[in-house]
């Protein structure tokens, strides 16, 4: 699926036993038929950087692969078509359960012994507060069951994590949220959402970027948190937090071929995916 009028990604981060299993976890995934390396063209950094993260070369410093389908067969996740739902949740008044589909697994594991699960959702509706309200339930990934279509057994993303990376062998130990304690995981998230033309979108990214709740108050009249915000086009707005990032798009203003095509790949295969794993990773690595 490469069109979708949302893309939700949840990062669940992890840290091997020791350094010296980065080599084992590797040679684990080339050797497993349910993993694919990917090589990333990473044409936006420094040469520096770049070259450093170019998988093609065996002694970079970090490796992405991806879930392949009968993997994801085989471990319960499904296909990209199926749909997931939570309980119900509470928005503007009314009960109702979030439903999504699990889009790609996708793994980067640094030489530092730090890695990180990125979990690719499309959400069932784009109404950008309603995303926001499903955001505040799913990044708590240790709490919140999702329940296959279908399926009388319910999991959270934390398990799924788990269960994913429970086969790969040669590793002494791979340990989820080390620096948090028991049913406080939260999992990093990055957002593209496209939005109608509308003057402001200063409550959508109040929400979006800190993946609150409608049970949270927009202060009207004050500090949104403009400077971590960033308007690069018309049609294209940013906005970050510790915990969040989104990018709101408008195809309406007349840039829909490029924004639909080109942008949204480039967002959802490239530079935007692997340089909020590398942000992600530093926060973790410091805290561990």
């Amino acid at each position: 699926m490469d069109y979708t009028k949302n893309t939700v990604y949840l990062f669940v981060p992890f840290v091997l036993g020791k350094r010296d299993d980065f080599n084992a976890i590797i040679a684990a995934l080339d050797k497993s038929d349910g993993w694919r390396l990917v090589h990333d063209d990473i044409l936006y950094m420094f040469k520096y950087v770049s070259d450093k993260l170019d998988s093609s070369n065996r002694s970079c410093q970090c490796f992405h692969y991806q879930l392949c389908d009968k993997a994801r067969l085989r471990l319960g996740l499904a296909t990209e078509t199926d749909w997931f739902s939570t309980i119900a949740h509470k928005f503007h008044g009314r009960e109702e359960p979030i439903r999504l589909q699990l889009l790609s697994v996708q793994l980067y594991c640094f030489k530092t012994s730090v890695g990180i699960l990125a979990f690719r959702v499309h959400l069932e509706k784009d109404d950008p507060l309603w995303v926001a309200n499903a955001e505040y339930h799913l990044k708590k990934v240790s709490r919140e069951q999702l329940f296959l279509e279908g399926c009388a057994h319910s999991v959270t993303m934390l398990e799924l994590s788990e269960r994913i990376v429970e086969d790969l062998k040669g590793v002494s130990c791979i340990k989820f949220f080390d620096f948090a304690n028991p049913t406080r995981e939260r999992s990093n998230i990055l957002t593209y959402l496209e939005v109608e033309p509308q003057e402001s979108y200063q409550k959508e990214l109040y929400f979006l970027s800190r993946c609150y709740s409608d049970g949270f108050l927009f202060p009207e009249h004050g500090n949104h948190g403009s400077e971590s915000s960033w308007i690069p086009s018309e049609d294209t707005v940013w906005g970050i937090s510790a915990e969040a990032c989104v990018c709101l798009v408008c195809p309406e203003r007349g840039n829909k071929t490029f924004v639909r095509g080109t942008f949204l790949k480039t967002l959802t295969r490239n530079i935007y995916l692997c340089m909020c794993c590398c942000c992600i990773k530093n926060t973790f690595f410091i805290c561990c």
